[in-house]
């Protein structure tokens, strides 16, 4: 991990090594701006904090596969993070103790942690975006409409609104009010390699990426001229229940 500080053509980067294996995700922590996580294929979390001199590094072990994403919670106090091993870990901050392992039935590859309340988005292998309540045993709404994995989500500022980006570059948001699909946005031509979605922490400033491009794409999202006009795209959402078929 490479930090820099100051002028970014003046200084040379701090080189800290944190992790054996490729990382995935780094999120710096809310209200402890020093401090950061990152998750590795090493399966590993490591938590830094930079203002120690040296900076101070603690692993966490947990995962059996790949960290892909991490979340931190708008309080500070819970460190949420996805693997290839299937499982949503909750982490407490600052003692990295483990709190919760969720099991959403697919293999979870991104997460978003809701700027308001207690619940996160987490982005899934099988297409799906599944909504989770800190307190849930399962997902309190799972959101359907991709018909590829989903590499990125992002909730808006004022969490009237979630952005999710499948590695097909279908780009849709979701109003949170209802747990339904507003529209979808054009986005790069269907490439199954990375791509990320990510609003801004201040307004309704969306920005995308594709990995073929060099570009970054931004759209300025009206809330009420989208919730006005939000149509029925294909898009389904259902809550936790039992299905019985007769006949």
């Amino acid at each position: 991990i490479r930090i820099w500080t100051g002028s970014l053509n003046n200084n040379a980067p701090r080189i800290l090594g944190v992790h054996s294996g490729a990382i995935y995700a780094l999120k710096w922590h809310p209200r402890v701006s020093t401090c950061f996580a990152s998750g590795s294929e090493d399966s590993r979390i490591g938590l830094v904090d930079v203002a120690d001199k040296p900076p101070s590094k603690r692993h966490r072990y947990g995962h059996l596969n790949t960290v892909m994403d991490l979340a931190w919670s708008h309080q500070g106090d819970l460190l949420a993070s996805v693997s290839l091993d299937g499982t949503v870990r909750l982490w407490n901050f600052p003692s990295l103790s483990l709190k919760r392992v969720l099991a959403p039935g697919t293999v979870p590859i991104s997460i978003s942690w809701a700027p308001r309340g207690n619940y996160f988005a987490v982005g899934c292998q099988d297409a799906t975006v599944r909504i989770w309540s800190v307190d849930a045993t399962q997902a309190i709404q799972i959101l359907e409409g991709h018909t590829a994995p989903v590499a990125s989500i992002s909730f808006s500022h004022d969490g009237r609104l979630l952005a999710s980006k499948a590695v097909n570059g279908d780009l849709r948001i979701w109003r949170t009010d209802r747990w339904e699909c507003a529209c979808r946005l054009p986005s790069g031509q269907p490439r199954l390699r990375p791509s990320g979605v990510s609003f801004s922490p201040h307004s309704c400033v969306l920005a995308a990426f594709d990995d073929q491009s060099t570009e970054l794409t931004f759209y300025e999202i009206d809330y009420e001229l989208l919730i006005a006009g939000s149509l029925d795209l294909g898009a389904m959402h259902y809550s936790n229940a039992k299905i019985v078929l007769v006949g």
